[in-house]
């Protein structure tokens, strides 16, 4: 098979909400420009002595039962979405709903749990043929913040998906 060569950006969003301590909030992942995309996994960081996740509701984008969270280790909810197809549009990922714990908030990173060469295979997208690749991603990261506070810096590095590099473009020949 032909490598295909590609520039596809898929963008993960985490909204930003505010609350205050002890309220439940409701934080969005949004994917968008995810035609044909047919899998999405990835952490999502926050602070566990701010936040504590009360439940992890799938989107509108992939089949309930083919997305899977893990909240297992505190301060991290391990997501992975897969479908057979690839999907036809933007949606929501998931909903993450939090308690909040503390007035001091808490940054909400996106970061991959892959190493290496394989640190980029967070997006896969499949062709008319079902070959499937993997494209680049743009990262908006979120935060809870209570009452008018900023959000606070992350626990852990935010993670800098690589961008694909522009082409150059030709230089103007100098008129007479």
């Amino acid at each position: 098979a032909e490598e295909e060569e590609t520039d596809k950006v898929v963008c993960i969003g985490v909204e930003s909400v505010s609350g205050e301590v002890g309220d439940k909030v409701d934080v969005p992942i949004l994917l968008s420009d995810c035609e044909t995309v047919d899998s999405v996994e990835f952490d999502l960081n926050y602070d566990s002595a701010a936040l504590s996740v009360v439940s992890v509701t799938p989107g509108d984008l992939f089949p309930a039962e083919y997305c899977v969270s893990n909240t297992d280790t505190p301060g991290c909810v391990s997501i992975a979405c897969c479908c057979e197809l690839g999907l036809e549009g933007d949606g929501t990922l998931l909903t993450v709903r939090f308690e909040i714990l503390t007035a001091t908030g808490s940054a909400l990173t996106v970061t991959t749990h892959k190493t290496g060469e394989r640190a980029e295979e967070v997006v896969s997208y499949i062709d008319e043929d079902y070959n499937q690749y993997f494209s680049y991603v743009s990262l908006t990261n979120g935060a809870v913040t209570v009452g008018t506070a900023a959000a606070p810096d992350p626990l852990v590095t935010p993670w800098a998906p690589a961008t694909p590099t522009p082409s150059p473009s030709p230089t103007p020949a100098p008129t007479a």
